[in-house]
């Protein structure tokens, strides 16, 4: 059963003599994300080694794309394979991540010794004297009072060598609700966890068969941004592309980014992921879920508008601050993948900016930010002159973009 835990890492000083290897689900050793459908049930398994014969007791820890606290599951030996293994379901669309903490069971090393020594026979009174000690350490790393007076009150009757007979000490020693409150409370001192934190990539139902060479219809997601009012032309174009998929068969959602309600402004920078807005989540699980991306905006002061630049900062950002700190901290692939195209519409004439301005603005959106992410390939649909041009021209142009979103190009 599944449990949240406040987060506690293991020390930074790691005993040698307990490695965790070969975690599996992984590419290229974690290089890349794995890739999971909305439901699915993920197999964690691993290899965890230490020498002696004590017992190892190990979880797993998993964090769902909002955030928050890990939550932990339970691992268990199968000892045909010889590896550890747990499993949790994956019931939300984005990128989650999960590692894995092993430590010596000294508690259960104890309880399987002394079992041990009661079916053969033998004096087992130092060994319930060394089991009191065990309990009350336990007890005195957790402040819930029920469970440490319950762990007092074992730790009492295992260490009474006077009053209580060898038979209630041992029934108290082997009973089930003692292994529940040590598994729960004993503080182990060689906890050690997994040099990484691997990710998983969630995406719907229908990206299961995304892959087919476009048998089945792809899902694209078109963002618009430009004046805040209704009835400009990046709007007319972002319904005409909309209306174009559909019409082929695809799935396509519209952003309209004038009309979203989320704060453009990174107040925290990269140093502490900002919650999204509701409007803002939809956004990136459409991202996250989608094969083609289209965005439409109009050339504003040579660059795009900066409620667009602001868009991307905030999406971007709870990936991005993720993998700080870890071995991939140079690798932001975080959306491959996944292609996209560019349409943008100015008041100059195409050349002139393509070759005069050199295409600052499509460079800077292309290479530095959607490359960056592993969106490639992007192409570009560039309009111009609009101040000037006709309506037989305007017409054409959706037309043309019409045709595009039915290629799903």
């Amino acid at each position: 059963m599944a449990s949240r835990q406040v987060e506690r890492r293991a020390g930074t000083r790691r005993l040698d003599h307990l490695y965790i290897e070969c975690v599996t689900p992984a590419i290229d050793g974690g290089r890349h994300p794995v890739k999971r459908i909305v439901g699915d049930s993920v197999v964690v398994g691993a290899d965890i080694i230490k020498d002696g014969h004590d017992q190892l007791a190990a979880r797993v820890l998993y964090r769902a794309p909002s955030g928050g606290e890990w939550v932990t599951a339970p691992m268990t030996h199968d000892f045909d394979a010889d590896r550890w293994f747990a499993a949790f379901d994956v019931d939300a669309i984005g990128r989650w991540c999960f590692t894995i903490e092993a430590w010596t069971d000294r508690f259960g090393t104890w309880r399987a010794e002394l079992e041990k020594r009661i079916a053969a026979g033998q004096d087992v009174t130092t060994d319930l004297l060394e089991g009191a000690q065990f309990v009350r350490a336990a007890s005195r790393s957790t402040k819930i009072v029920p469970a440490r007076t319950s762990l007092l009150s074992y730790a009492k009757v295992l260490g009474d060598t006077r009053e209580a007979s060898v038979e209630l000490r041992i029934a108290r020693a082997l009973d089930d609700q003692l292994a529940r409150l040590m598994d729960e409370f004993d503080r182990p001192r060689d906890l050690t966890r997994s040099a990484q934190e691997l990710t998983i990539t969630v995406d719907r139902e229908r990206a299961r068969f995304a892959a087919w060479y476009e048998v089945f219809p792809r899902s694209l997601g078109v963002m618009r941004d430009g004046v805040p009012q209704h009835g400009t032309f990046c709007e007319a174009l972002g319904k005409a592309y909309k209306a174009g998929a559909e019409s082929a068969g695809h799935e396509a959602r519209l952003f309209n980014l004038a009309e979203m309600k989320f704060d453009p402004i990174l107040r925290e920078g990269y140093r502490r992921e900002q919650p999204f807005e509701p409007e803002l989540r939809s956004a990136y699980e459409a991202l996250a879920a989608c094969d083609h991306l289209v965005i439409i905006f109009p050339l504003w002061c040579g660059d795009m508008p900066a409620l667009l630049k602001g868009f991307i900062e905030r999406i971007l950002q709870p990936d991005l601050i993720a993998l700080q700190g870890t071995d991939h901290a140079m690798d932001w692939s975080i959306f491959s993948n996944k292609t996209a195209r560019i349409i943008m519409t100015m008041g100059m004439p195409v050349s002139i900016y393509r070759f005069w301005y050199r295409g600052h603005a499509l460079k800077l959106l292309t290479r530095n930010i959607l490359n960056f992410v592993g969106i490639k390939p992007v192409r570009h649909t560039l309009y111009g002159m609009m101040a000037t041009s006709k309506p037989e021209a305007r017409d054409r142009w959706v037309s043309e973009v019409q045709e595009l979103s039915r290629r799903a190009a």
